[in-house]
């Protein structure tokens, strides 16, 4: 889903491109990216406070996106916000995400630094993965994708680890 430039500077987007059941993939996949949707039962979610899913947080500004079916699935939001951090994700997709975050964050956060900002090491990973660099962020991973990424930054670490 790229952006593609058509005659006099105009942009069109996918979704202005698609059939009727590539409308509803479209949107499936925003309403997926925005916590409004469930990937894996594809109902609805609803947005609760942080003291619902810890319930001994003091935290009044944390909010998350949840599954109406499933409490086991639901995204944290921006704190302060109600903007999702990624797709909503059931434990086990959670903690690949935070192995990926604690593989791949150090690359671009600490010193010697392999990349000079986060959105360069997310546009190196974005070509590792062979993705469009707009769709890839750790927050929106599955299963795959994150084991996928964890074996590229394990093997950037490697060859830099023996230069």
């Amino acid at each position: 889903m790229t952006r593609q430039r058509m005659g006099s500077k105009k942009h069109l987007y996918p979704h202005t491109l698609l059939t009727t059941a590539g409308q509803e993939e479209y949107d499936r996949f925003i309403a997926i990216s925005r916590g409004r949707l469930c990937p894996y039962c594809l109902c609805e979610t609803e947005l609760i406070e942080d003291k619902v899913v810890h319930e001994d947080s003091p935290d009044k500004f944390r909010y998350y996106y949840r599954c109406k079916r499933n409490p086991d699935h639901h995204v944290g939001c921006h704190y302060g916000t109600k903007i999702p951090l990624g797709r909503i994700s059931d434990s086990k997709l959670r903690r690949l995400k935070n192995q990926c975050h604690k593989a791949f964050d150090p690359l671009w956060k600490q010193k010697p630094k392999a990349f000079s900002s986060r959105q360069r090491a997310y546009y190196w990973l974005a070509k590792q993965l062979g993705w469009d660099n707009d769709f890839t962020h750790i927050g929106m991973f599955g299963e795959e994708q994150c084991l996928r990424a964890l074996e590229i930054v394990e093997r950037f670490r490697q060859y830099h680890s023996t230069k």
